[in-house]
């Protein structure tokens, strides 16, 4: 009769299965504990994972990505990198896209293995080539970055291209800076606007910031200073840190000019919103943020204000 070792070790390759008895030897698993099998040191694997090790040892890609992730987490089981990479490996060579481009990722970060740009490249070129959009995305930072293959900005461009138009919010605004700068394709700031707005609308924080400066400085758009504010505020609130400054200065600068009108609520409010964002990117390590922030100190009247106010004692 088979012991629940034996079972588990008939339904693996040879390689989990000399992997799981290193693992038995050191850990001193019981035959029957399933749960267990994690690595170097004891754990109590989750339901959940345990699960997920069943089918992945069967075979199941879904279930050696699922289990990948768990490893590369932690969830449910001892956090082991090596592991992550290992079924991710396995999973990707099953022609799962997903474990596909998370392998490669493994591969440009040295996430359980050495880092290999090259071997990085490859795996994003694979699941790109199926239409992933992660990895196209992926596949055109390694065209304009040199990274595992050499420079090529057309190539760059394409990829991204492809990858934004699924929807890929980091491509949408790699793209819209490829516009900008001319890279792989004509300066066009129009276009640079309508892709940043794309992405700015989904959430991508620089993006955001980005579309506040197109407004600010009418670049593919029409000036808009309301506008500007407007988007500044959204990516300083995801903590962007030069939106933060960008705000501040706004509001200084909103406040110098109501100088006539010493002390109103309005002028108030605005130097009071100056310190807190300025005080936000300081906080951030922005240097002229800093400077900003002396000189309003040095200001004997915003200095009053501040005071009044609780901002400084």
């Amino acid at each position: 009769m088979m012991n629940g070792w034996t079972s588990i070790c008939m339904r693996i390759n040879s390689e989990d299965s000399k992997n799981y008895l290193k693992y038995r030897t050191i850990c001193e698993v019981p035959d029957n504990s399933i749960g267990n099998l994690v690595g170097l040191d004891t754990f109590e694997m989750s339901k959940k994972v345990s699960t997920l090790l069943n089918k992945a040892v069967n075979g199941d890609s879904q279930a050696q990505y699922d289990l990948a992730v768990c490893y590369l987490d932690g969830d449910g089981v001892v956090r082991n990198e090596t592991e992550a990479f290992r079924w991710y490996e396995k999973a990707a060579k099953k022609g799962y896209l997903n474990a596909g481009h998370d392998l490669g990722w493994c591969y440009a970060n040295g996430v359980g293995v050495a880092r290999n740009e090259a071997e990085a490249f490859r795996w994003y070129e694979r699941a790109a080539n199926y239409g992933y959009k992660d990895s196209q995305y992926a596949l055109g930072w390694c065209y304009e970055n040199g990274i595992g293959t050499a420079r090529n900005e057309k190539k760059a461009f394409s990829w991204y291209e492809e990858a934004a138009k699924q929807g890929n919010i980091n491509a949408q605004n790699s793209l819209a800076w490829c516009y900008i700068d001319g890279i792989g394709v004509a300066r066009n700031e129009a276009e640079a606007f309508r892709w940043f707005e794309k992405a700015a609308k989904q959430g991508h924080m620089y993006s955001q910031y980005d579309l506040g400066v197109c407004y600010a400085t009418g670049k593919g758009v029409k000036r808009d200073d309301k506008k500007a504010v407007f988007w500044y505020k959204k990516a300083a609130k995801q903590g962007d840190v030069e939106a933060q400054y960008q705000l501040g200065m706004w509001y200084m600068n909103t406040a110098q000019k109501e100088r006539k009108f010493w002390g109103s609520r309005v002028e108030v409010k605005n130097i009071l919103l100056a310190y807190d964002y300025l005080s936000s990117a300081k906080k951030s390590g922005h240097t002229s943020a800093e400077g900003e922030l002396k000189k309003m100190l040095q200001d004997s009247k915003i200095s009053h204000i501040l005071q009044m106010n609780g901002k400084v004692i």
